[in-house]
């Protein structure tokens, strides 16, 4: 029997996505919001391959790192080389808008940016969404930078085991209601949680601005 080491911030709700991801089938949510006993804040990403689905925590700091890295990559001639038009469709995704960092992390400024984060992941899985999945193993084949970047992030192929945290805040979107429950601070407890859902206006425009 094989055990695996745990790894910090990260859980799963089913095994890992197999090895390789058809990253042509990637869906990404922001689900939850979660405050470690350190008082960062983590993003509970929901993420499905496929029938595989699982979850992946990342600070703020590691999705902007990714969008970061993606541009670069996108901008370098390596890129381009090994993936000749297969992961073109990420090109433009380094000018979208991405959420600023702010210093005070209240509940709207904490809901505001999980929202902008939800809109930033859909148009990345989008974009892979339009590839076919024999034109992105073939640029997995060929050691597509971008492919390698976003499977690492998202940790395609690797089991991951689940942490513990201390407060969380669940996100729940509705496609027409807005709305916000808060549950009482239990006597003696140590946690609190919040559930507050928005609407996803962005989504028929993200639609349309992939589809050009």
């Amino acid at each position: 029997m094989v055990f695996v080491k745990p790894s910090k911030g990260l859980s799963v709700d089913a095994l890992a996505c197999p090895e390789p991801a058809d990253l042509s089938t990637l869906q990404v949510n922001v689900g939850e919001l979660r405050l470690t006993a350190d008082g960062t804040w983590l993003y509970v990403l929901q993420v499905s391959c496929g029938s595989a689905r699982w979850q992946v925590s990342k600070r703020y700091r590691e999705i902007r790192e990714l969008w970061v890295a993606l541009g670069t990559c996108l901008s370098a001639a390596s890129a381009t080389n090994s993936c000749t038009e297969h992961c073109h469709f990420l090109s433009g995704l380094e000018h979208d808008k991405f959420p600023k960092k702010r210093l005070l992390h209240t509940q709207h400024a904490l809901e505001t940016r999980a929202a902008e984060l939800h809109v930033f992941f859909l148009k990345l899985a989008m974009r892979l969404n339009l590839c076919s999945p024999t034109e992105l193993e073939c640029c997995r084949l060929r050691g597509c930078p971008v492919l390698a970047l976003v499977s690492g992030f998202f940790q395609t192929g690797k089991p991951l085991i689940g942490t513990a945290s201390c407060r969380s805040i669940l996100l729940e979107r509705h496609s027409q209601s807005y709305d916000q429950q808060f549950s009482k601070k239990r006597r003696g407890s140590s946690t609190r949680r919040f559930s507050f859902g928005f609407a996803d206006r962005n989504s028929t425009s993200v639609v349309a601005a992939v589809a050009k």
